[in-house]
């Protein structure tokens, strides 16, 4: 049992999820959850609710993009271990845990338009972060999923779903009812575009010094 504790991989992995803040990512992604179901069990008003489910995955979305980081740099780039199976593993694992945590959440809603959408918004939000980690740094991951939620509610929260325009339900998915299937392709499809640049490459923590 201390052999396997003691292994060169099994320590590898412990450093590198260390690495990544993942006790701090979960700690966020369990109060994102806990206060969503708090308000959304308080809320007795369309507005607020969709409110709450627009802007509810943000916070869990944002703990798997700086959780992203590659704090290490071109020395990850360089090693010969094939890194792309703890990043894989990291990620698919924290947006697991984030999946469940947030779906607890949208059960305190029980209108079935509210079925799935933190959970589809987490994906859609979550891609965000990711490929702005990669493109731009973990450190600033949140910024593209926080302005686009925030944008979407600002612009359509105040007109009704029946009244949207194609254009509209397109690019205001997060304010779509949760059993939308172009909002839920969407979504999946920034998750996977994001994972695969994530897994393939890491994060971008240091701007690269020209030579």
């Amino acid at each position: 049992m201390t052999t396997v504790f003691t292994s060169p991989l099994v320590r590898l992995a412990v450093l590198y999820l260390r690495s990544r803040l993942l006790g701090t990512a979960l700690a966020v992604v369990g109060v994102s959850a806990f206060v969503g179901w708090y308000l959304l069990d308080q809320s007795r008003d369309v507005g607020v609710t969709r409110l709450l489910l627009t802007l509810g995955s943000v916070g869990a979305a944002t703990a798997v993009g700086i959780s992203a980081r590659s704090p290490f740099g071109e020395t990850e780039r360089i090693t010969s271990f094939r890194l792309w199976s703890l990043r894989l593993g990291h990620m698919a694992g924290l947006l697991v845990v984030a999946a469940l945590a947030l779906g607890l959440a949208n059960r305190v809603e029980t209108e079935p338009w509210t079925d799935w959408v933190l959970i589809r918004n987490l994906a859609g939000y979550a891609g965000f972060a990711l490929l702005t980690a990669r493109l731009a740094g973990a450190s600033i991951s949140w910024l593209l999923p926080t302005i686009y939620a925030m944008a979407a509610f600002v612009t359509l929260g105040g007109v009704e779903v029946a009244d949207f325009s194609d254009r509209q339900r397109h690019w205001g998915w997060p304010m779509m009812p949760g059993d939308d299937r172009f909002s839920a392709w969407l979504a999946g499809g920034m998750l996977g575009l994001g994972l695969f640049l994530i897994v393939a490459g890491g994060g971008r923590d240091r701007v690269e010094e020209n030579s």
